[in-house]
C-alpha cells in the first residue's frame, strides 16, 4: 500500500491544529460571532484556508453564516464575559421558567379547588342526612315570597321528567289559562296554597266544594281523539291529606295515568276551580 506524500500529512495537520485555533476563536468571541477578515488576520492565514474549515463546519451543523463574511457558532460554548445578560437564550430560558412556574401554580390551584368540592360534597350530604325533616317548602314559605301574599298560589307534585306546557292564554279571544302536564310515571298532583290566616270551617268549606267542582278540561291526546275517549282526571275528595313537601294545602286535582293515558295530556284550567274561590260563602252546617 502506497505512503501518503509527506506535504499531504503535513497539510492535514496543519489544517487540523488550524482548525482548532479557529474554533477556539470563535468560542472566544461575544456571542460567538466572528468575521471572516478578523479570522484569517488573526490566525495569520490566507482566507481560503478559513473557508475551507468553514465549508466543513458549516456542512456538519457547528456554524452558520450570518452575512457574507461573518459567521456564527451553534454548538455548545462556555458563556463569554462580554455576552450580554438579556440574550435570546437567557429569555428563553427565563421564559421557560416562567410558564413552568405559572404551570406548576395552577396545578396546585386546581387541588386546591378539588379538595374544596370534595369538603362541600360531604358538607351537603351530611346536611342533608341530619336535616331531612326540614328539607321542604311548606305554604307558609311561598306567602312569604314578595308580591305573593295576595296572589293565588297553584302547587304542582310531579315527577321527575314531567313535560310542562303553558299555551298563550291570549291565543283566543277569550283569555284562557291552562297548564298542560304530561308523566307516564306517577300522579301528578295540584293544589292550592292558602293563606295562612283562612279559617279552617271555610278551609273544609272550600277543599269540600273543589273536591265536588266539574273538572272541564281532561287528559286529552295531542291531536285526533274523539271526545267519548277521552279519559277524565281524578279529583280527589280527601282534601286535607297533607303531603309532606305542604302544611295546609287544598288538592284540587289528581291524575294518575294508565297504560292508554300515556300518550296523553293531562290539562288542568285553574279557571274551573278558582273562578270563585275567595269569595265563596260559607255553608251553615245542618
Amino acid at each position: 500500500m502506497a505512503e501518503a506524500p509527506a506535504s499531504s500529512a503535513r497539510y492535514d495537520s496543519s489544517l487540523g491544529l488550524l482548525t482548532k485555533k479557529f474554533v477556539a476563536l470563535i468560542k472566544s468571541q461575544p456571542h460567538g460571532s466572528l468575521d471572516l477578515n478578523h479570522a484569517a488576520a488573526q490566525l495569520g492565514v490566507q482566507k481560503r484556508r478559513i473557508y475551507d474549515i468553514t465549508n466543513v463546519l458549516e456542512g456538519i451543523g457547528l456554524i452558520e453564516k450570518t452575512t457574507k463574511n461573518n459567521i456564527a457558532w451553534k454548538g455548545n460554548r462556555t458563556p463569554h464575559p462580554d455576552d450580554e445578560p438579556n440574550s435570546s437564550d437567557d429569555e428563553d430560558d427565563e421564559e421557560t421558567l416562567r410558564v413552568r412556574h405559572e404551570a406548576e401554580a395552577l396545578r396546585a390551584e386546581a387541588a386546591t379547588l378539588d379538595n374544596c368540592v370534595e369538603h362541600l360534597e360531604r358538607a351537603r350530604a351530611e346536611f342533608a342526612r341530619t336535616h331531612a325533616s326540614d328539607l321542604s317548602v311548606t305554604h307558609a314559605d311561598l306567602r312569604a315570597v314578595p308580591g305573593l301574599s295576595d296572589e293565588t298560589i297553584i302547587a304542582l307534585r310531579a315527577p321527575p321528567g314531567t313535560d310542562l306546557e303553558v299555551p298563550d292564554p291570549h291565543s283566543t279571544s277569550t283569555a284562557k289559562y291552562q297548564l298542560r302536564l304530561r308523566s307516564p310515571l306517577a300522579p301528578i298532583e295540584v293544589f292550592l296554597v292558602d293563606r295562612a290566616d283562612r279559617e279552617d270551617s271555610e278551609d273544609r268549606e272550600v277543599a269540600r266544594l273543589s273536591a265536588n267542582a266539574s273538572l272541564q278540561s281532561a287528559a286529552r291526546p295531542r291531536s285526533g281523539t274523539p271526545p267519548e275517549q277521552v279519559a277524565r282526571p281524578v279529583v280527589s275528595s280527601a282534601a286535607v291529606k297533607t303531603p309532606p313537601s305542604f302544611a295546609t294545602p287544598r288538592i284540587l286535582a289528581k291524575h294518575t295515568p294508565n297504560a292508554d293515558q300515556l300518550d296523553k295530556d293531562f290539562v288542568f284550567d285553574p279557571g274551573t276551580l278558582l273562578g270563585t274561590v275567595p269569595t265563596i260563602p260559607k255553608i251553615p252546617q245542618p
